[in-house]
């Protein structure tokens, strides 16, 4: 008996406007453990691929934990709990139900509300780039 555990994202299982390549690399991800565990299942090897959303990590800079935002040692006690159940899973419930809901949401909705979130962090990240570089869109304008 053995475990092979790989970690997708929300991006490899939704549609990710502004992530193309990421949500291709991690939808691979996906589909890759799925066919593997096809394959290692009959010798007693589970694969799982396990999809989390938001982590409190320096990465995400996210730094308090909440209902659907867990600490690292929570998201990993439960994604060691979910080791040989699904092979595709979200481990931390929050995360699971988010994914579901999602997944009910009619394409196009689902679509404009993580479209929404992913504008809306690059428009962050580019107001912070720009305050790095002590530019302004008064500067750029010129």
């Amino acid at each position: 008996r053995g475990a092979i555990v790989n970690t997708s994202s929300a991006a490899g299982t939704q549609i990710s406007p502004l992530l193309a390549g990421y949500s291709g690399a991690k939808g691979a991800v996906v589909m890759f453990s799925k066919s593997l565990a096809a394959e290692l299942q009959p010798k007693g090897i589970d694969v799982q691929v396990q999809t989390p959303l938001f982590v409190t990590t320096k990465l995400a800079k996210i730094k308090k934990a909440s209902v659907t935002v867990p600490s690292p040692s929570t998201y990993a006690k439960a994604a060691v709990r979910a080791i040989g159940y699904d092979v595709a899973i979200s481990p931390f419930w929050s995360h699971a139900l988010q994914l579901w809901l999602m997944d009910c949401l009619p394409t196009p909705l689902a679509i404009a509300i993580v479209s929404n979130m992913h504008h809306a962090i690059r428009k962050k990240g580019l107001k912070k780039e720009a305050a790095k570089l002590g530019t302004t869109d008064d500067k750029k304008a010129q």
